[in-house]
């Protein structure tokens, strides 16, 4: 009786921790936290999941929080997937997991102005204090317009009041109205304060505050000024375009804009 008993005791504890697809949750744990038993990734996100069980979020969605960020994503880069409150980027600016695969020159002695030349990679600080890396907007599928300005400069304000008003008769082409229908992403690059200096990010905000568009991020130059120094070709405000892959199209402010406007 007492080995029938012990068997008994094998066979129940055997069923308990029973891990089906070998993920490191049993199956009565996947039962419970609603998670495939023969699946160790229930959403394919790239997670387990076990993984998925210590971050608490949703084994069944690849994004569990709806912050337009994948679980995945966030992971790597150290945000909560199950918080929309701590995400990767504040300002929603979309997110390329393949950005490393770019040959980008990440020093300003390597920037060439020659039509197919890769855009300077770099991280730069936008308005809401988060640090940018500019191949995020690389393989989306759209023209990427940036925008080199100063805040003391009168037309750079012109060009994003037109921009921020989505104003496509202010003298800018159909910029603004590509901006405002999601049709290119535009990036403000500022080069300098009314001080003449590398702005700070009360300036970048303030500026977004007098031109307020969400789809617009606000970025301060590098402390070496790298952009402008390598892109102002006519003067302030400078704009260029790059295609998907953030390879230079066009390099002159009106040609730029004639390239916009036909699109």
């Amino acid at each position: 009786m007492r080995s029938l008993l012990f068997l008994s005791g094998l066979v129940l504890t055997a069923c308990f921790n029973k891990d089906t697809d070998g993920d490191g949750l049993t199956d009565a744990e996947e039962e419970d936290f609603g998670s495939d038993p023969e699946s160790t990734d229930s959403d394919g996100d790239g997670l387990t999941d076990a993984e998925e069980f210590e971050l608490n979020s949703d084994p069944n969605s690849d994004d569990s929080d709806e912050d337009g960020y994948l679980d995945a994503w966030e992971v790597a880069e150290g945000t909560d997937p199950a918080d929309a409150d701590d995400k990767i980027y504040v300002g929603d600016w979309p997110y390329n997991p393949d950005k490393d695969s770019y040959d980008a020159p990440t020093s300003a002695s390597d920037v060439s102005t020659a039509v197919g030349s890769p855009l300077l990679r770099m991280e730069l600080l936008d308005q809401f204090g988060d640090m940018v890396d500019l191949y995020d907007f690389a393989g989306q599928g759209k023209y990427v317009a940036v925008d080199i300005s100063a805040i003391w400069c009168p037309p750079c304000n012109d060009l994003a009041r037109a921009i921020a008003n989505g104003n496509p008769n202010a003298g800018w082409g159909r910029a603004p109205e590509l901006v405002h229908s999601g049709e290119i992403y535009w990036l403000t690059i500022l080069g300098e304060n009314n001080s003449g200096q590398v702005p700070s990010v009360d300036d970048l905000y303030g500026w977004y505050t007098d031109y307020p568009d969400d789809r617009v991020p606000v970025l301060a130059d590098s402390d070496g000024r790298d952009f402008a120094n390598e892109y102002i070709g006519a003067g302030w405000p400078t704009v260029l375009v790059f295609d998907e892959n953030l390879e230079l199209v066009e390099s002159d402010t009106n040609a730029s804009l004639n390239f916009l406007s036909g699109l």
